[in-house]
Formats: C-alpha cells, sequence, structure tokens
C-alpha cells in the first residue's frame, strides 16, 4: 500500500518535471562518468573515483526510474530507450572504472 503510493507520488512528479529532470541527469551523468575516466589516467584518490561514480550511478537510477515512470502509462518512444540506454552504458563504464581502478592499484602500476 505504502509501496503503491510512493510510485504514484513518484510517477506525477517525475511526469511534471520531465524536461528538468533529463536536463539535468543526462548532462550530470556524462560530467561524473568523464571524471570517474580521468581518474584512470591520472593520480587521483581511489575515494575520488568511488565518489564520482557513485554519484554518476545515482543520477543513471533516477532517470532509470524516471523512464519506468513513462513505461507504467504506455509511452514507449525510442526517446525512453535511448535514456535507458545510456544509464546503463554509463552505469557499465562506472562500474568498469572502478574496478580497473582498484585492480590496478593493487597490481602496484
Amino acid at each position: 500500500m505504502v509501496i503503491n503510493q510512493l510510485l504514484l507520488a513518484w510517477d506525477s512528479w517525475s511526469r511534471e518535471y520531465c524536461i528538468a529532470i533529463c536536463g539535468t541527469f543526462v548532462p550530470l551523468m556524462f560530467l561524473l562518468t568523464g571524471a570517474t575516466v580521468l581518474g584512470l589516467w591520472f593520480p587521483f584518490p581511489r575515494r575520488w573515483m568511488t565518489l564520482t561514480a557513485s554519484l554518476a550511478g545515482g543520477c543513471g537510477l533516477l532517470l532509470c526510474l524516471h523512464v519506468l515512470s513513462w513505461f507504467r502509462i504506455g509511452v514507449v518512444h525510442p526517446v525512453t530507450f535511448i535514456l535507458v540506454g545510456l544509464s546503463l552504458l554509463c552505469g557499465t563504464v562506472n562500474a568498469g572504472a572502478v574496478w580497473r581502478g582498484r585492480t590496478r592499484l593493487a597490481l602496484g602500476r
């Protein structure tokens, strides 16, 4: 019951502020993913990479939840699939960068 009410509140808020959500989280997700990838080339602390990857993952998760709110009412357009694909791509890149950074530090390179 409570979860259903939370989902309904999220859905209505998400659809009402669609332009603001997409206009904020897509560039933020790309910037944070870029900062995570830069951490592989430059000597950033490992917690910096973990922080930027976590924030980018949070943006990606919110963007996926936003798209799912549109799927719940039956809106299926190429834009929704593109947004989900971008979120998954950035999540994969961030996870790979954090994993690569940890293994590189463990190997002493």
